[in-house]
C-alpha cells in the first residue's frame, strides 16, 4: 500500500476539482491511502463523494496566509511521509515544488489549462517545476507548449488526460421528438470572457435572422465575474435575442442537463482538454465546437462534429446550422460515435494506470 498525498486549493465545483476527487477516489480502490489536503475549508462540492470512499480531507488552519500555508503543508509531508505528492493547480504546484526542495518524496504537479501568456508567475512556476519529478499537462496543446518553451522539462513531462465516470454520464433512450420543435443547443460552461459569449451571442442573432428553429441553453456560473455576465445581458438586449437564449447556474446533476438537449456546443476562446465536452460526448450527443487546443483531438472536422473559428460569429452559426440541419439519424449515429471513442479516451482504468505508472 502506498501512501498518496493529494494537495489543491479548495474543492469547488470546478473540472479541475472533479478530476481531483476522481482520482482520489481510484487511488483509494486501488488500495492505496490518501490524504486530501486543502488550503481552504470553503467550498464543499466534492467532499461527501470523497467521504463515501474513506478518504481522510484536512484543511490548513491558516490558508490565507502564504508562509503560513507553506509551513503547515511543509510541517503535514515531513509527519505523515507519503510515498507521492500529486499537485494540482498553480498555487499548490508552485507550494509542492518549494517544499520538494527540502524534503525528498516523489512530486507530481499538474496543469489543468493551456497557457496563453508567459508572463513572470508563469515563468518562475516553470522554473520551480525543476524540482518535480513529473510534470502532467491534462492536454496535448499544454505539452507542446511546454516542449517550445521549457525543453528541459519534456522528458518528466508526460500527458494524461481526464477520467470520466461514465456510469454517471450514460445516456437513456431518448423518446425521438415532433420535428417542429425547437433544436434544443447546450453549452455547459462558467459565463466569463475565455468562453467567448459574446461572439455566440452573435452567432445566434445570425441564426435568428435565418429563421432557424432552435433554442440555446447554457449552464453554469453566471457570477464568476459579474461585470462580463452584465455585458452578456445587455448583448442579448441590444441583439433581440433575451428570449432565445437561457442562462442558468450550476447544478449538482448535471448528466440530467446534457439528457434535455440536442446539441452540445462549446464557443471557447481557449481550453485545456475540455471535461464538458467530454461529458457531452458520452452522452451520445453531437458536437459543435472551438478549433482550438485539444478540441480537434476530441472532434474531426465533418466525422463526429464540426469546429469553427471562435472570433468569427458567422462561422459559428454555419456550423451550428450545418449541425441543425443535418437528418435526425444523422446526428443519432454521429452521437454513438462520440459515446465509444470518449469510452476508449477517457475511461477511469487508463486515468489511474497512467497515474499509478509515475508513482512511487
Amino acid at each position: 500500500m502506498k501512501k498518496f498525498l493529494l494537495l489543491i486549493d479548495c474543492m469547488n465545483s470546478g473540472g479541475a476539482e472533479r478530476q481531483m476527487s476522481y482520482l482520489a477516489a481510484e487511488l483509494k480502490k486501488t488500495g492505496n491511502e490518501v490524504l486530501l489536503l486543502m488550503f481552504y475549508d470553503i467550498s464543499k462540492a466534492y467532499i461527501p463523494y470523497l467521504k463515501s470512499f474513506g478518504i481522510q480531507i484536512t484543511y490548513c488552519k491558516n490558508g490565507s496566509n502564504i508562509f503560513s500555508r507553506i509551513k503547515e503543508i511543509f510541517c503535514l509531508i515531513r509527519k505523515w511521509r507519503p510515498s507521492t505528492v500529486i499537485s494540482y493547480k498553480d498555487g499548490a504546484n508552485m507550494i509542492a515544488c518549494l517544499i520538494r526542495i527540502f524534503i525528498k518524496f516523489n512530486l507530481i504537479v499538474s496543469e489543468r489549462n493551456t497557457t496563453q501568456v508567459l508572463n513572470l508567475r508563469e515563468r518562475i512556476k516553470f522554473l520551480l517545476y525543476r524540482f518535480s519529478d513529473y510534470v502532467v499537462p491534462n492536454s496535448f496543446s499544454q505539452y507542446n507548449f511546454i516542449q517550445r518553451h521549457f525543453p528541459s522539462l519534456t522528458d518528466k513531462t508526460k500527458v494524461i488526460v481526464n477520467m470520466l465516470d461514465l456510469n454517471k454520464f450514460n445516456p437513456s433512450a431518448k423518446n425521438l421528438k415532433n420535428l417542429n420543435e425547437p433544436v434544443i443547443i447546450l453549452t455547459v460552461a462558467r459565463v466569463m470572457e475565455q468562453k467567448n459569449v459574446l461572439n455566440y451571442l452573435k452567432a445566434i442573432s445570425i441564426l435568428k435572422k435565418r429563421n432557424i428553429n432552435c433554442h440555446f441553453i447554457w449552464y453554469g456560473n453566471k457570477n464568476f465575474n459579474s461585470v462580463y455576465y452584465k455585458k452578456v445581458c445587455e448583448e442579448c438586449s441590444r441583439l433581440g435575442i433575451t428570449k432565445d437564449i437561457d442562462f442558468f447556474g450550476t447544478v449538482d446533476e448535471i448528466s440530467l442537463i446534457y439528457e434535455k438537449a440536442d446539441i452540445f456546443c462549446l464557443p471557447s476562446r481557449y481550453e485545456g482538454f475540455p471535461n464538458v465536452i467530454c461529458e457531452a460526448m458520452a452522452m451520445e450527443l453531437p458536437i459543435v465546437c472551438s478549433d482550438v487546443c485539444d478540441n480537434s483531438y476530441l472532434i474531426e472536422q465533418d466525422v463526429n462534429g464540426f469546429l469553427f473559428n471562435p472570433l468569427d460569429p458567422i462561422d459559428i452559426a454555419i456550423k451550428i446550422e450545418h449541425m441543425i440541419g443535418l437528418q435526425m439519424n444523422e446526428r443519432i449515429s454521429i452521437g454513438k460515435k462520440n459515446r465509444e471513442k470518449i469510452v476508449k479516451i477517457c475511461s477511469s482504468k487508463s486515468f489511474i494506470n497512467s497515474y499509478l505508472s509515475i508513482s512511487k
